[in-house]
């Protein structure tokens, strides 16, 4: 039954490819019918990318978009706790695989951001600001941690002695 399963699950990825194949050119047909010729800068691109990441990061690690991430998997309770198990095959299978790897998520939300940024300049110029000091706080944050981790490590380090 697993090899079946694997098989349906692999159908549901090549689906998925030629859609997302489907998507960009559509996005880059879009694009090419536009008036203006868009070029991105350096800045554009700093912002996109950790706009990108901060998305990828919402949605695919953070309590907020769990309720999404539920959408896809089937939930059961034991001891009180929440276990969360992907379906065998079909759509929402494929959608759970993609909002819980983080590589697959930067892509389809990267693509979709991207175009949105070409398309609608004004408005995805708010949005990828605000996402992008959304990502450097994110980091800064985790840099933070590591430091105070490290810090509490060598400590007690140094307490052994």
């Amino acid at each position: 039954m697993e090899i079946k399963n694997q098989h349906k699950r692999n159908l549901y990825h090549i689906f998925f490819t030629l859609l997302f194949v489907g998507l960009v050119s559509a996005q880059l047909i879009s694009i090419w019918k536009l008036e203006a010729n868009p070029i991105l800068g350096l800045t554009d691109f700093v912002l996109i990318t950790l706009a990108v990441f901060r998305l990828t990061r919402l949605f695919v690690y953070d309590k907020v978009t769990q309720l999404v991430r539920d959408l896809f998997v089937d939930i059961e309770e034991k001891r009180g706790q929440l276990i969360r198990h992907p379906k065998d095959f079909g759509l929402q299978r494929a959608l759970a695989d993609i909002f819980s790897c983080p590589w697959c998520f930067s892509i389809w939300g990267g693509s979709v951001f991207i175009w949105a940024y070409i398309m609608f300049p004004a408005v995805m110029m708010y949005v990828a600001l605000f996402l992008s000091v959304s990502a450097l706080a994110t980091v800064l944050q985790l840099l933070t941690n590591l430091i105070g981790h490290k810090a509490e490590h060598e400590k007690k380090i140094v307490e052994k002695l």
